[in-house]
Order: structure tokens, then sequence, then C-alpha cells
């Protein structure tokens, strides 16, 4: 599938910002927007800084960092792509693995659920959700609460 005007142009958005903060942008941004979804994929995202810390202080001290730098970028990259695609997402998330030197954000469309949670209940659901908490405990938290999209 090749992407439309608008995923490019938030890609290109996404890693010039990236590039401004971080001094290093990512290798390739990514973007798919469907439904009441956008994602942004970051590959081979990690700045010389950060590399040293992940290899000096570990996976925890370069985690508080990019925690706090995106927690100025991502209303920023929210509003840019309000500004172009017209959609208001009104969750807007990121991770990172930093092993892979990747990450994503993932945004909601405001409007995708009118009161009910789609997601309350459906096939797969407890087998899907055991397998969270296995992933989940193998990353040394395990969640406090059932497993849910909104």
């Amino acid at each position: 599938m090749r992407p439309t005007e608008n995923e490019k142009d938030i890609a290109s958005f996404a890693g010039r910002l990236l590039r401004e903060r971080f001094g290093k942008g990512p290798e390739a941004a990514h973007v798919v927007m469907q439904g009441p979804f956008i994602t942004i994929y970051l590959r081979h995202f990690l700045s010389p800084m950060e590399r040293v810390i992940l290899e000096q202080e570990g996976e925890q001290a370069i985690f508080r960092l990019r925690e706090s730098m995106m927690h100025k970028i991502v209303p920023e990259i929210n509003g840019y792509v309000q500004s172009v695609t017209g959609q208001v997402y009104k969750n807007f998330y990121h991770d990172s693995d930093f092993n892979k030197e990747s990450s994503i954000f993932v945004g909601i469309d405001e409007n995708a659920y009118d009161g009910e949670n789609p997601f309350k209940e459906y096939p797969g659901k407890k087998k899907l959700e055991e397998r969270v908490r296995q992933v989940t405990a193998e990353a040394e938290k395990n969640p406090t609460k059932s497993f849910q999209a909104c």
C-alpha cells in the first residue's frame, strides 16, 4: 500500500522535528492512517547521546530522558497531524524499543468510539490478554488492570 500525500507529509514533519530536537532523526519514518487510527513508526532512532547513556546507565536512564523529551514533542506532532488531516486525536501515545532503535506513535481519533468501547469483548480476548500479561511480565511489569484499547 502506497503512502498518501498526508502520510508522507506527516512522516517528513516528524523526522524533521525529531532531528531538530535530538540532533539526529530517524533513518526512516513511516505513517499509516486507517480508520480512527494513525501510527508513525520510526526506524533506527537513537541519538549518539542516547546510545552512550544506554551503554553506561542502562535502559531506565534513557527511558526517563526520552519520556521527558516526548512530553513536549507528542503535542507538537499531534497538532501538526490535526492541521494536515483535520482529525482530532484525543489520545496520542508513544513507545520506544531502544535495543531495536525504533519508536512508534499511535493516535486515536476523538470520535472513534461513541461511548461504548468496541473492544470490551471480542473473539480471542482471554488468549490475547494472557499473552499481554506474559510479555509484560518479561518486561518486568505486570498489568494492573484488564487490557483495553481505550
